[in-house]
């Protein structure tokens, strides 16, 4: 069962203005409008889970129906999943509020990572089973000795 209903869309679009989307978005793609949907909605699904599944029980939360969901994954699923949608319709021409939309919940998302956010509703995993991550900025991918040999630049016949 979806996370998201067609109902869900209206805390940020109207019913009829997301079936001209999925209208627009199943042009030529051999897709139904459910199909669309459904495909935006797992993008979005992965990118949340991307981003709090080492804190979250997230795997429960995506199993909730109704009101028993966590608010605001349901607005980062909304926001994200209509941003996904026009991104498949032209990606050079996102309307500005589906892209301000997008990047409020990414900052949001990113904030639940850094443990500055938290999502209310959603049960944390215990202490116990987190991994723990090493984000890429933190890696070194190159570690170089310190040059000492300077007899390369003692050679004048370059």
């Amino acid at each position: 069962m979806a996370y998201l209903d067609i109902d869900d869309y209206t805390i940020s679009i109207s019913v009829t203005h997301l079936n001209e989307i999925l209208t627009a978005a199943i042009a030529g793609s051999g897709k139904t409008a459910a199909q669309v949907r459904q495909d935006a909605e797992d993008t979005t699904e992965a990118t949340i889970r991307a981003y709090t599944a080492k804190i979250y029980d997230m795997d429960a939360e995506f199993l909730l129906t109704g009101s028993a969901r966590a608010k605001m994954v349901v607005k980062c699923m909304v926001d994200i999943s209509l941003y996904t949608l026009h991104m498949t319709i032209n990606p050079r021409n996102i309307p500005a509020i589906r892209e301000a939309n997008y990047e409020r919940c990414i900052t949001f998302l990113d904030e639940v990572k850094e443990g500055k956010m938290i999502l209310i509703g959603v049960d944390e995993l215990p202490e116990a089973t987190r991994e723990d991550y090493i984000t890429v900025t933190s890696q070194r991918k190159f570690i170089s000795k310190p040059f000492t040999d300077r007899s390369i630049l003692d050679n004048d016949t370059l």
